[in-house]
């Protein structure tokens, strides 16, 4: 009986034994105590909050750049998602962006969710020769010259104004001369918030456009241009007018005449609003007309 009662005491104690040594082994055991994986997000959008799609992410340890742990491509609303451990270190590497933009070497994940602004880069000398602006691009640097030697750039109109109003027409076309009125008339309500530039690239010369100009009596600024400019604009119809937001995009492709100074102006408040959203529009039309 006594020898009975002594194995089950053994027993016990070696089942505590066992238990306690696999209980310290599971606590020694990083795998047995490592945090599960977290799903990360990383947005990336222009300063307009539009998203910029399909440009390549990288996802990388730390800001070494040594380890890369995940690479993907923006959706259409500029995110993707991976899964990994937690960690504070994390970095991004963007590339395969739209040309235009300042980006950093690397940006640092802050939590699970990271949204990357991203900035119009530092404005530069476009290449007429080698650009094609489409819908939503940003616009780099250019400058013209008006008929009495101002010289006129896109970097200090920005400075000052909501919108850059681009009206490509030409001397011997008519619904660029019947629109004229329109553009004039609407301009001098919003003259402080938007700047317009008439630009001729067909025909004439910078002469022709300044007495276009002074007979008429226009204040807004009109100027020759290089014919190079329709290439890089894509003008397929005279007039055109591209508008500029404030933010450096193409935020309006809009070919053909407008039809009276009311579609000017509801065509350029959306621009000009305290509250403005950025948005891409194939014509004037598809404009929301505010209300206010």
């Amino acid at each position: 009986m006594k020898k009975s009662l002594f194995l089950r005491f053994v027993a016990v104690v070696i089942t505590l034994v066992m238990t306690t040594a696999m209980t310290a082994c599971n606590h020694n055991d990083p795998a047995q105590t490592q945090d599960p994986d977290v799903t990360y997000t990383v947005t990336v959008v222009n300063r307009g909050d539009t998203p910029i799609a399909k440009c390549s992410i990288e996802i990388y340890s730390d800001a070494s750049l040594e380890n890369q742990i995940y690479k993907g491509i923006a959706d259409a609303q500029g995110k993707i998602t991976f899964t990994a451990k937690p960690s504070t270190e994390y970095v991004a590497v963007l590339s395969k962006l739209p040309a235009g933009y300042h980006v950093a070497e690397h940006y640092l994940l802050r939590g699970q969710s990271t949204t990357i602004v991203l900035s119009a880069a530092a404005l530069t000398e476009t290449d007429m020769d080698t650009v094609k602006y489409s819908l939503g691009d940003v616009v780099m640097d250019f400058s013209v010259t008006t008929p009495d030697g101002e010289e006129v750039t896109l970097s200090g109109l920005l400075q000052e104004k909501k919108a850059v109003v681009l009206n490509f027409w030409f001397l011997n076309c008519d619904p660029c001369k019947m629109e004229f009125p329109y553009i004039q008339q609407g301009y001098e309500q919003f003259s402080d918030d938007i700047a317009v530039l008439a630009l001729n690239p067909y025909d004439g010369t910078a002469e022709d456009v300044a007495n276009f100009q002074n007979t008429n009596g226009y204040t807004f600024t009109m100027a020759k241009c290089d014919s190079r400019w329709q290439k890089m604009m894509d003008i397929q119809a005279y007039p055109t007018t591209v508008i500029i937001d404030r933010f450096g995009n193409i935020c309006l492709i809009h070919r053909g005449m407008l039809k009276d100074t009311q579609s000017f102006v509801d065509m350029v408040s959306y621009f000009v609003r305290d509250d403005y959203e950025q948005q891409f529009f194939k014509s004037a039309g598809r404009i929301p007309v505010s209300d206010k």
